[in-house]
């Protein structure tokens, strides 16, 4: 009910690391499901663990998710389906394809495991709400630390709460097992390992190559005394140190174009439950601060936005000030589209 605060939830003292990182992994997936399905009929577990990383900023595995359905079984419906978006997407770019082609293209499709939200079995059936599924996780959360507990101290009764923790820091939740891929959908699987397997070849003979360059440059006058194992030690090194740094850069603006989609869905949310459309950049900025995909990286993000859907976005100045001007009259879902194509081309 509107109004009523959720009941106040606390992980249990003595719970490992792991358990407390799981507990939050939960919280944001049941948040995350349920803004995906929004926009998604059921999204599929890359988009659940974009969204679900980007809320908590914690790692998000299949392992997670096997941890999670082991503890309380029931909770998704899980099930593995062609990538219809990606062949619809490509059948947009290649318009005049024939419907064979098109038939085709969808059997290329890797298989992608999607996750739905369903009623949980006996005896928690009754559990419904969001807030009341998140409470129930913590205290089969919580029963599970004190288990461990229970079975450590019958053999070492006299240990203190400092051992009992240091004891239980190894503890991993075992997994649920997930549902197998389908026989007429298994074969892509080894297609897109092959690929895989390419690209690391690719780029291995690049890092090949970048190295022989660097060893090939001429020493400098003042270092041609030194051993050349060594000039080639810190060749090496100077290597590594830059290829680092342009690593990070790259993984960082790539993270920052695959959460688009999440900070458009939160500008779409703000133009509804604001009823305006044209917002003083500074303030906006502000406002997403908090719940932003990347933290400290919206004002860059809205400028991405406005490069690859100008229809949707626009940043225009006026009296000296910025303004972000949404558009009410282009629909949304086509929006999400054009987003999803111009990542795709960028990324």
């Amino acid at each position: 009910m509107d109004g009523v605060k959720p009941p106040a939830r606390r992980v249990h003292a003595l719970a490992p690391p792991s358990l407390r990182a799981l507990v939050r992994l939960f919280s944001a997936l049941e948040f995350g499901l349920g803004a995906l399905t929004l926009y998604q009929h059921t999204p599929d577990f890359a988009a659940v663990k974009r969204s679900v990383e980007s809320s908590c900023q914690l790692s998000f595995t299949v392992t997670h998710l096997q941890q999670i359905l082991h503890l309380l079984p029931g909770l998704y419906a899980l099930e593995w389906k062609r990538n219809t978006r990606t062949a619809r997407r490509q059948a947009q770019e290649e318009v005049g394809d024939s419907v064979q082609l098109q038939r085709q293209r969808l059997q290329q499709q890797p298989p992608v495991l999607t996750l739905k939200k369903q009623q949980l079995p006996s005896p928690h059936s009754d559990v419904v709400g969001l807030q009341e599924r998140i409470t129930l996780f913590y205290n089969i959360a919580n029963s599970y630390v004190e288990k461990h507990i229970a079975v450590i101290k019958q053999e070492f009764p006299s240990m203190t709460d400092g051992e009992l923790k240091n004891a239980l820091k190894p503890l991993q939740v075992d997994t649920a097992s997930l549902p197998k891929v389908p026989t007429e959908m298994s074969n892509e699987e080894s297609t897109a390992v092959l690929l895989e397997k390419k690209t690391e070849v690719k780029r291995e003979g690049d890092d090949k190559e970048k190295l022989e360059e660097a060893l090939a440059k001429p020493v400098p006058r003042d270092l041609q005394t030194l051993p050349k194992w060594l000039i080639n030690k810190v060749r090496k090194q100077e290597l590594g140190r830059k290829d680092a740094a342009e690593s990070n850069e790259k993984a960082q603006k790539r993270r920052m174009m695959l959460t688009l989609p999440q900070l458009s869905d939160q500008l779409q949310s703000l133009v509804m439950v604001t009823r305006k459309s044209i917002f003083l950049k500074t303030e906006l900025v502000k406002r997403l601060a908090a719940r932003a995909p990347i933290k400290g990286k919206v004002e860059e993000q809205v400028y991405m936005l406005e490069s690859m859907v100008p229809e949707w976005l626009t940043v225009v100045i006026d009296d000296g000030n910025e303004y972000v001007k949404i558009s009410k009259t282009v629909k949304y879902n086509s929006v999400k589209s054009s987003l999803r194509r111009a990542i795709a081309i960028s990324a």
